[in-house]
């Protein structure tokens, strides 16, 4: 049977890491260069100035108006006089 638990070691008697070594892994210019880009602006450009992006919006609003249409077009066919559908309650 397995032993759940920890699946870690933590080594109490590990000497001191050299300074040179922690040196090595200080990169504070990295560090903030990071943070801007997180806490900044994630698009360089507003989404109304961005030419693709534009587009494909006007694209899914002219797709969303002539599915709308039809859709307007084919319940007026179905039913031209206005009358009530059988089984549908108004």
């Amino acid at each position: 049977m397995a032993k759940s638990g920890k699946k870690y070691v933590i080594r109490q008697d590990a000497g001191e890491v050299p300074e040179k070594d922690m040196l090595k892994y200080k990169n504070f210019g990295k560090l903030t260069y990071n943070y801007q880009q997180v806490s900044g602006n994630i698009h360089r450009k507003p989404l109304y100035k961005n030419r693709r992006f534009f587009l494909w919006l006007v694209v899914a609003i002219l797709l969303a108006l002539l599915i709308w249409e039809v859709a307007e077009k084919e319940s007026h066919t179905a039913n031209p006089d206005g009358q009530n559908i059988p089984g549908v309650s108004p």
